[in-house]
C-alpha cells in the first residue's frame, strides 16, 4: 500500500471509530468531541501533517475524506447530545 493509500485508510478508519462510538457520559462526549475536532485535534493534525506532500489530485480527495471524518463525527456529536439530554 502506498503512502496515499495509507492516509485514506487511517481517515476511513477515524470514520469507523466515529461510527461505532458511543457513550452516555457528557464530559466523554466532549473529550471525543475536541480529540477529533479540536485546534489540536486528529482531523487538523492529519492536514497539518499531510497537505504539502500531496499532489493536486491527492490533495482533493484528501481534504474530501477530512471534510466527511468532520461531517460524520460532529453528526455524532449531535446525535448522542440528544440522547444523553433526552434521559
Amino acid at each position: 500500500m502506498d503512502k496515499f493509500n495509507k492516509i485514506i485508510h487511517e481517515i476511513t478508519e477515524m470514520n469507523d471509530y466515529v461510527r461505532t462510538f458511543t457513550t452516555s457520559n457528557i464530559e466523554e462526549l466532549e473529550s471525543f468531541r475536541i480529540n477529533i475536532l479540536g485546534k489540536s485535534g486528529i482531523i487538523i493534525n492529519l492536514f497539518g501533517s499531510y497537505i504539502k506532500k500531496l499532489d493536486a489530485k491527492e490533495k482533493t480527495i484528501f481534504t474530501e475524506s477530512l471534510k466527511k471524518l468532520k461531517f460524520e463525527t460532529q453528526a455524532k456529536v449531535d446525535e448522542l447530545k440528544l440522547k444523553i439530554h433526552g434521559s
